[in-house]
């Protein structure tokens, strides 16, 4: 049954409701071409006109309504504009022409006696007052209800609203004894499908003035041609299930006007008559979509009027929830405890945060913790790509909020970009409500067996519905508040976050300034004296007789080599710092590779030859290999690497020096049979003060850092390899300037 009535409903969605292929009888249609020949015809243009079809078609449109329609035919879609009045031996007609898709169509309708000028100024004024004065929704609904009523003669106005979900309502109705009310019902989706609500979203007007007529066949010249589509048409025939539909609540003619508000369709007026067929003039059709035109008008404006206290509301917590935040040292922190919290922006019954330590702040009725913490837990997993969430009717995407549905039955959720887990919730509480229906809703139709057809109920008895774990919805404007505060607390937190970066720069610049002080007193405070203390022992030296010489010679050689220690500590220091602030000033210049490590080997040989230390030196590069360097600076890398191979290599053992050429760049390497290094190690040789634990009483720790600012300031890179026992090899590159002929 469920998949037969799926089927059914897909069928009534499809049914082609804009070319049936026929009209009502109460006029004749043509279809022309832009030489205003004819196309296509009613069949009845022989009774109405006394032409026969087949003699029509081909013929010119003026030649059959003696009238110059030239003056009509515009380009691009139009509607209907004023009629165009005709005589025939047939009676009086009401020409009109419009262009539909490209296809121009005239209609001529029966015209009728006009007993009361209803498009009169004085009428026209008069509706204007009796809108305007509208107070409020209902109001304007049902004056346009009476108004209407009362300008068509028929038996029953009602308006008829279409809610979110797709459902009417009858929301106001004028009507006469003894016919049934249909005030306050609902009515399923179904009952209008949607190809005729995109009719109704295009044509004003719609006019059935005699339910049981018997359709009229459109014949067209070209028995090959598409079936001509009458979607603006006002004398398309009716789909069979709707003339079924109107038989079933007993209605002998309607008339239905479109309410659209902001392009939307907004409702319907209906309007029935049920005693007999009636046929509305078109002037006072016209009145009735004037009507229906000015209260369409007035509802974007009565809709905005019903809610402006409470969005004014609103907006007035939003600015005290904002210098809330931006005076708490956590922007979230600011949406509680103050003269308005959260809760107060929406005025619902209870809501939840959660604060910078994690925790759930609560107001009002609300879930309680564990809850509130599952419940962020399930927004968690959902996509990514929203910053809102809200729903009246949370059990049915949440199932566990059956739990908390007294206080938690609807939820607008704002996530905050803060990890998983925060959140701002606002709840509103279950509201029990009783929706009447115009029959049962859980069966807006009956199926027939043959095919997949829908048929409309015969029954319109009222049919009551109660709904639970419902709350009242949400509207667009308390989720448009929450977006406005969304956005605020993200201005107010990326503002926190540049204040807290200008802060921490400031900081950083202190810290360099106080540095570059610091630099400068161990330059000029330090080093200054340092060096007149080594001259001052070295006069010492000379000066002491010679007989006292050997008794000093060895306090003032530890004296002479303390000193010399704390000058090399105080110039890696401020190598160390020019580097970091980007201040070193390096002089370039070409110079041959291998003469620079010939001039470090020199001065590195007689340490070597001093501690047994076998020192070697290759190089694997063409003649005149240059590189553009600092000469000093890069004797100071090499001095560093050779120096610390030769120091840490035991006596027998030996250190190679190797210079090599690769595509664009010079390698020079450093192999030593030492002890050598952890792998696990490797990667902090380069760091300022690191030491392996068996070298650490053997210097500063910088000299592997200096060396890698100074190679990395030359556009070189640096690395080491070694493996515990098997010694070790670092290897530096400079980039390769030219070479020469």
């Amino acid at each position: 049954m469920g998949s037969t009535f799926e089927e059914a409903l897909v069928n009534c969605g499809r049914e082609p409701i804009h070319i049936p292929g026929a009209i009502q009888p109460f006029g004749v249609l043509f279809a022309i071409d832009e030489e205003l020949r004819i196309t296509h015809c009613s069949e009845n243009v022989t009774t109405a006109l006394g032409r026969e079809p087949a003699a029509t078609l081909g013929c010119s449109i003026e030649e059959v309504v003696r009238n110059d329609l030239r003056p009509r035919v515009r380009p691009g879609d139009f509607e209907s504009g004023q009629p165009f009045k005709w005589e025939s031996e047939g009676g009086r007609w009401n020409g009109f022409l419009h262009r539909h898709h490209g296809q121009l169509i005239l209609e001529l309708e029966t015209a009728t006696e006009v007993d009361v000028p209803a498009a009169s100024a004085d009428w026209v004024r008069d509706s204007l007052g009796w809108i305007g004065s509208a107070m409020n929704m209902s109001e304007l609904c049902q004056t346009a209800c009476e108004q209407i009523k009362r300008l068509t003669g028929l038996d029953g106005v009602m308006v008829y609203k279409f809610h979110d979900d797709g459902h009417g309502e009858v929301i106001a109705e004028a009507k006469d004894e003894p016919w049934s009310r249909y005030l306050g019902l609902h009515y399923p989706a179904s009952d209008i499908p949607p190809q005729a609500r995109a009719i109704f979203l295009e044509n004003w007007v719609r006019m059935i003035p005699e339910r049981d007529y018997s359709p009229v066949r459109l014949v067209s010249r070209d028995a090959a041609a598409p079936p001509l589509d009458l979607g603006r048409s006002l004398l398309r025939s009716v789909s069979p299930v709707h003339i079924e539909y109107l038989r079933n609540m007993e209605v002998q003619a309607s008339l239905t006007l479109s309410l659209i508000s902001q392009g939307r369709l907004w409702g319907l007026i209906a309007g029935h008559h049920y005693s007999s067929p009636q046929h509305i003039s078109y002037e006072r059709r016209t009145a009735a979509e004037l009507i229906a035109r000015l209260v369409s008008q007035q509802l974007a404006r009565t809709e905005e009027l019903a809610i402006a206290t409470d969005r004014a509301r609103g907006q007035s917590a939003l600015q005290t929830l904002v210098l809330g935040m931006r005076a708490s040292t956590e922007p979230v922190a600011g949406l509680v405890g103050g003269a308005s919290d959260v809760r107060d922006l929406l005025g619902c019954s209870g809501a939840a945060v959660v604060m910078p330590d994690g925790r759930w702040q609560r107001i009002g009725e609300t879930p309680s913790r564990p809850h509130l913490t599952k419940l962020a837990a399930w927004l968690d997993q959902r996509p990514d790509d929203w910053q809102v969430f809200h729903s009246d009717q949370l059990v049915n995407e949440y199932p566990e909020a059956a739990d908390f549905k007294d206080c938690a039955s609807g939820l607008l959720a704002l996530r905050i970009p803060k990890g998983r887990g925060n959140y701002i919730f606002w709840f509103k509480p279950e509201v029990l409500r009783t929706i009447t229906w115009a029959g049962d809703p859980n069966k807006p139709v009956t199926i027939e067996s043959s095919a997949a057809r829908l048929r409309p109920r015969a029954s319109f008895e009222q049919w009551t519905q109660t709904v639970q774990m419902k709350s009242l919805p949400w509207a667009r404007w308390e989720i448009e508040l929450v977006e406005a505060l969304a956005s605020a607390l993200l201005s107010i937190d990326l503002q926190r976050q540049y204040e807290r970066e200008l802060q921490a720069r400031a900081a950083a610049e202190w810290a360099n300034e106080q540095k570059e002080q610091l630099l400068a007193m161990v330059s000029h405070d330090l080093k200054n004296p340092l060096h007149s203390l080594i001259v001052g022992v070295t006069l010492i030296q000379k000066t002491i007789p010679a007989d006292a010489l050997s008794k000093a010679s060895t306090v003032l050689l530890g004296m002479q080599r303390s000193l010399q220690s704390m000058g090399h500590l105080i110039a890696d220091l401020l190598s160390v710092a020019k580097l970091e602030s980007g201040t070193i000033d390096l002089q370039l210049e070409e110079h041959l590779a291998d003469s620079l490590f010939a001039d470090a080997f020199e001065l590195l040989l007689p340490i070597a030859v001093e501690k047994g230390v076998q020192l070697e030196m290759s190089a694997d590069t063409q003649r005149g290999c240059r590189v553009r360097c600092d000469r000093e600076r890069i004797l100071q890398v090499l001095s560093n690497l050779i120096g610390n191979a030769v120091k840490f290599t035991p006596p027998g053992g030996r250190v190679s020096c190797r210079v090599a050429r690769a595509a664009s760049e010079v390698c020079f390497s450093m192999v030593d049979t030492g002890p050598g290094i952890a792998r696990e190690n490797l990667t902090y040789v380069f760091d300022r003060f690191w030491q392996a634990r068996q070298t650490r009483r053997l210097g500063t720790g910088l000299g592997l850092s200096i060396a890698k600012g100074l190679i990395t300031a030359h556009g070189g890179r640096i690395w080491a390899e070694s493996e515990l026992g098997q010694g070790s090899t670092f290897h530096f590159t400079l980039p390769l300037q030219r070479e020469e002929a």
